[in-house]
């Protein structure tokens, strides 16, 4: 089912996005005049095809979802009927040509504004930006920073959840010797520490901040008190009952939710002895043999209790940040903008060795995170689209022959030269091209390889 779901985003996301890309093109190629033969959405087979407009271009759906393409009259594709001369794309100005390249990465970063403006509306809830462990000789320890501290800012850059402070972090370790931290100590005191950078490639791989500069999160921590117990459940039989606080498992002393979640699945079928103190003080011992269930494909032990979540914990650990329509579009523009910069510094950072080559996500990375966002509800999808769309924006418009941003390096060159590069230059530069691109899919492929077998 999570490969299916993983699939499915996956063809869902580069379908939606590569269809917009395609679409601004199309769209001002229409509005400056060019003649448009044939819009696809995805490539293959045609499963549906129709004639649209006055101009007769033809719209298409084909039988595979992950890409499209426009096709416009063109002289160097084969000849141009009389009296077209005038629309087809190879005779127009730079100026023109150039605004019909642009467009598709352009539309990419428009869907991903748009996206993303939906998705700061609805709102996300995240974990506040507490510190729960600071390991010792570390640069967070050197600065100064201690458990129950709460990040507050890196720079000026607000970070009141995790989520905002990993971004952050991120950011600054690409471009900063030193990362400066605003926090507010336990004890109510704001301060500002320096975290000293020393290896930025180490750092900036992927899952290693925080920890790579010493700290960790503060998780919610809940207490092993049951708040109900399922019927014929192993806890049923033994005598379990609501307000039971569990102390030990085989002789293991139990002092969060997690220790008993953890221990209880890893011992399916296993006969243990528990040690639960009732809400009077009276402590008792139970022996139970652990009922055995499947998860995820694999066997799990299961005890039949249920945890007892105190009222206040929500709004003690987690932080709910949404925008009104205004400030979430300005938010999503400036959003937009800060992702495509630190995308843009991740690559030059992978060219001069100052990031880490394995920030270079293949197909099956980004299927098994476009899954997990299917998973995790629809906006949360919306925003994992909004965000590849734009690292597909940035990556087109690069100077890569055979990329939108290869044609406007020959553009370029034909404005300096005032006339366009021969075809045997033109060619040279596509095989060049297509030699970069192939060493980019490699090494993501490569990538994905050692992330997942």
């Amino acid at each position: 089912m999570n490969v299916l779901l993983s699939i499915l985003g996956f063809a869902l996301a580069v379908g939606v996005i590569v269809t917009i890309h395609e679409f601004g093109h199309f769209l001002v190629a229409r509005l400056l005049g060019i003649k448009v033969e044939r819009f696809s959405i995805g490539f293959g087979r045609p499963l549906w095809r129709r004639r649209m407009g006055r101009d007769g271009w033809e719209l298409v759906v084909a039988a595979v979802p992950l890409g499209g393409y426009v096709k416009m009259l063109d002289g160097r594709e084969g000849p141009i009927p009389a009296g077209l001369e005038h629309r087809a794309f190879d005779r127009q100005s730079v100026a023109r040509r150039a605004a019909v390249v642009v467009a598709g990465p352009l539309s990419n970063f428009v869907l991903a504004v748009l996206l993303l403006w939906v998705f700061f509306q609805a709102g996300t809830v995240g974990l506040k930006s507490y510190v729960g462990t600071v390991r010792p000789g570390s640069p967070a320890a050197r600065a100064g920073l201690a458990a129950g501290d709460r990040i507050l800012a890196v720079g000026t850059t607000p970070t009141p959840t995790w989520n905002q402070l990993d971004l952050a972090l991120f950011n600054a370790v690409l471009v900063r010797r030193a990362v400066p931290l605003v926090i507010r100590t336990a004890a109510g005191t704001v301060r500002t520490l320096r975290l000293a950078v020393r290896h930025p490639r180490t750092l900036t791989a992927p899952h290693a901040l925080p920890r790579g500069l010493g700290f960790r999160p503060a998780y919610p921590r809940l207490l092993p008190v049951v708040a109900r117990v399922e019927a014929r459940s192993p806890a049923a039989r033994a005598g379990l009952r609501p307000g039971d606080r569990i102390l030990s498992l085989d002789g293991h002393r139990v002092r969060s939710w997690t220790a008993l979640v953890r221990f209880v699945t890893a011992h399916p079928g296993r006969r243990i002895r528990l040690v639960a103190r009732g809400p009077h003080g009276r402590t008792r011992a139970l022996a139970l043999t652990l009922a055995r269930a499947r998860l995820a494909g694999r066997p799990v032990g299961r005890l039949g209790v249920y945890v007892r979540v105190p009222k206040d914990f929500g709004a003690s650990f987690f932080e709910t940040i949404r925008y009104g329509p205004l400030s979430a579009l300005g938010m999503a523009v400036r959003y937009t903008g800060k992702i495509a910069a630190m995308t843009l510094r991740v690559l030059v950072g992978m060219l001069d060795g100052t990031a880490s080559l394995r920030n270079l996500s293949g197909p099956i990375h980004i299927a098994d995170y476009a899954g997990r966002s299917l998973r995790a509800g629809f906006f949360s999808f919306l925003s994992f689209v909004g965000l590849i769309s734009i690292s597909i924006g940035l990556l087109n418009i690069l100077p890569i022959p055979l990329l939108d941003g290869g044609h406007l390096l020959y553009y370029a060159a034909e404005i300096v030269r005032g006339r366009p590069l021969s075809e045997r230059v033109q060619m040279a530069g596509q095989r060049v091209g297509l030699a970069l691109l192939t060493l980019l899919v490699g090494l993501a492929l490569y990538n994905d390889f050692v992330h997942f077998f």
